[in-house]
């Protein structure tokens, strides 16, 4: 059932790009360099129900969703090193964000079989793979997007 699910994901993310999987490291590290306006690099994903803790699959987003009301933020210091966030947004267009005291990340990018992984590291251990599906501008949303399925 979870492969049935993992299958029926990859292909409603390629028909929602319209544009094919990264075929290359340095296209998923540009994902991750890419700055806004003010010289930051952050990325979002829903994380109402602690989705971002239970689902395999996770997206993420070049800025939040208004429409979630919490939320995991990766926020980049460096190309490959981030802080994670955890925030929420109040109905009255305040939003906030917790900092833990260890928040600090590493991504490391390797090509496998012609597939692309990203590992997060936290304290020099690797903690979580997770497997690049998806990249691209999504014309729905109108907003740049990345779909990682976790792997075991």
């Amino acid at each position: 059932m979870k492969h049935y699910f993992t299958l029926v994901l990859y292909v409603f993310s390629l028909s929602c790009f319209c544009q094919p999987k990264p075929t290359n490291v340095k296209a998923v590290k540009r994902y991750f360099t890419n700055q806004n306006d003010y010289g930051e690099r952050q990325l979002f994903t829903n994380n109402d129900d602690s989705i971002y803790y239970k689902s395999d699959t996770i997206s993420l987003y070049d800025y939040y969703a208004p429409r979630c009301k919490k939320f995991i933020m990766w926020s980049f210091d460096k190309p490959n090193t981030f802080h994670f966030f955890e925030g929420q947004h109040f109905e009255n267009g305040v939003s906030e964000i917790r900092v833990g005291r260890d928040n600090r990340y590493k991504l490391k990018f390797k090509k496998k079989n012609s597939q692309l992984y990203i590992e997060l590291w936290h304290n020099k251990k690797s903690i979580l793979i997770f497997q690049v599906v998806a990249m691209g501008y999504n014309e729905s949303e109108k907003r740049n997007k990345m779909i990682l399925v976790k792997q075991k």
